[in-house]
């Protein structure tokens, strides 16, 4: 199939950009398909921020939730583990 033509204007900033070129990949009817933290690292294994966020996932059951409400505080992953709700950002 053949993509629509993407409208990107020069005020869009890069977030809204990728959603437009995302929405029109949907709109053409292909599969969009999400990897877990894991799959990414499989992608990219020398990214350390993917390091932790595919640990943290392992570590909450593959929980997404969980990392959110981790309460391994002795970690020395905790303060920079993914997903943390406003409520963690200033408890430390």
């Amino acid at each position: 199939m053949k993509r629509k033509p993407i409208v990107v204007e020069k005020t869009m900033t890069p977030l809204e950009k990728a959603r437009a070129v995302r929405r029109a990949a949907k709109d053409a009817g292909e599969v969009i398909e999400r990897k877990n933290p894991v799959e990414k690292l499989r992608a990219k294994p020398k990214s350390l921020r993917l390091a932790v966020n595919a640990k943290c996932y392992d570590c909450a059951h593959f929980q997404k939730k969980e990392i959110t409400l981790c309460p391994a505080k002795g970690c020395p992953l905790w303060a920079v583990r993914p997903y943390q709700g406003k409520k963690y950002k200033n408890e430390e």
